[in-house]
């Protein structure tokens, strides 16, 4: 087996529409560069593989990321009207519902072994 690469992308990444169009764009550029790469490798018969992720959602702390970015470049609050609470509960209940990390690791190492180039660990 060669060296390994793996590409993390979204659903966003192969369907058109439902997400924010700059979050789509930036994940179909993800799938896009990891086709073409992996294209290119096979031609060379290169023992470089890669490989895309694209999972659905994940339990991570996503929703409160915006901790980490630093005080002076962060946005001001904005007002949480009862559209925007709800919004944000029902995200934070998708997210705790959602996959645990070890078990997407578990899927990508079996797809890697595997030499799979989509990876999609949610199975819907």
């Amino acid at each position: 087996m060669g060296c390994i690469r793996s590409n993390c992308s979204s659903p966003a990444g192969l369907i058109a529409g439902g997400a924010s169009a700059p979050y789509a764009v930036t994940k179909h550029a993800v799938v896009a560069l990891s086709e073409g790469l992996y294209l290119t490798l096979q031609q060379r018969n290169s023992l470089v593989r890669v490989s895309v992720l694209c999972p659905g959602l994940v339990r991570t702390n996503i929703a409160s990321a915006e901790r980490h970015r630093p005080a002076e470049l962060r946005n001001e609050p904005v007002a949480l009207t009862p559209e925007r609470q709800a919004g944000l509960a029902a995200f934070k209940a998708a997210i705790e519902a959602s996959m645990p990390p070890l078990q997407v690791a578990d899927v990508v190492f079996d797809a890697i072994k595997k030499e799979q180039f989509y990876i999609l660990p949610h199975p819907e």
